[in-house]
């Protein structure tokens, strides 16, 4: 065998090699990324009134419909464990493209004795025609969740108001025909901004020591920031799909590598966001994860 032959065939067998390593290690961190993550995260918030120290929020995002044992025990026991004292569906609760609505109902049915339920929606709820999503509204509310949708409820604890504020998914509005002339990523700041303008004139945030907005998607923060928000809780990006151990989110659909942003905490010089890593365990090729657990995200506000 030629030194040119003898070349080739090392580098086929090199090749062979890498590519039975990185299928082992796929299959391997796929098999890692199944479960549940039930993550703690303490957000320290300085000038906090002592009465809002301890504040407790567990965050559901990304459920797309899935299951966590019988009746959603599997979260609700964790919810139940945390002692909240509210609890935040941040968006894509039903899947909106196989929808089906019977484990988002036994997870709000079972929460809501537990403490009270906020929700938003996300892009997968306007996947929905209009009265398949008038009708899971309703049953949302009947099973004891409150919607906001660009509005705020203001709510107390020890005797000290604070804010819960929720903006509305912008894939609702991007079908508009000023959003095609103009760009979708420019009338969506255009719309969200309108919506923050009106939040700031029914419930000017400056009255309340503590203001918490859940918005579906994240890239708003400066919006919510400006407009006096402490905290935001997002979701959408569901970790990046594909994480590296030590770098966080790789690459997710479509072809969009390495974000600024994909999981966790981020303190944003005046407001802190947290996106969760959502729930979705249904194994779509479209939510393949790796080395991404879906996660339940328990959180606690402190003023230290």
């Amino acid at each position: 065998m030629d030194d040119a032959a003898r070349d080739k065939k090392t580098l086929l067998v090199r090749l062979a090699v890498a590519l039975v390593l990185a299928v082992l290690y796929a299959v391997l961190a796929h098999a890692a990324s199944g479960g549940l993550d039930i993550s703690h995260t303490a957000i320290h918030i300085a000038g906090l009134p002592q009465e809002l120290d301890g504040l407790r929020i567990a965050q559901i995002s990304d459920l797309h419909s899935s299951w966590y044992g019988d009746g959603q025990s599997g979260l609700i026991d964790a919810i139940k464990d945390f002692r909240p004292d509210i609890i935040a569906i941040t968006g894509d609760f039903i899947d909106g493209i196989s929808p089906d609505a019977a484990p988002c109902e036994a997870l709000v049915r079972g929460l809501a004795p537990i403490a009270p339920v906020y929700r938003i929606n996300g892009n997968h709820e306007y996947y929905l025609d209009a009265d398949a999503l008038a009708s899971f509204d309703a049953d949302m509310e009947a099973c004891g969740a409150v919607l906001l949708v660009n509005r705020a409820a203001v709510l107390e604890r020890n005797g000290q108001r604070y804010l819960l504020a929720g903006m509305d998914d912008m894939a609702r509005y991007l079908d508009d025909p000023h959003a095609l002339s103009i760009g979708k990523e420019q009338y969506a700041m255009e719309v969200a901004s309108g919506f923050m303008e009106t939040l700031k004139k029914n419930t000017p945030a400056g009255e309340y020591p503590l203001k918490i907005m859940l918005c579906h998607q994240p890239p708003y923060w400066q919006l919510w920031r400006d407009s006096g928000y402490d905290l935001a809780l997002c979701g959408h990006l569901h970790g990046w799909i594909f994480r590296l151990p030590g770098i966080g989110g790789v690459f997710r659909l479509p072809s969009m590598y390495f974000p600024e942003e994909d999981a966790g905490l981020y303190d944003k010089q005046g407001i802190f966001v947290y996106i969760s890593r959502g729930l979705d365990n249904l194994n779509k090729l479209s939510n393949f994860r790796m080395n991404n657990k879906p996660e339940l995200a328990l959180i606690e506000i402190t003023n230290q």
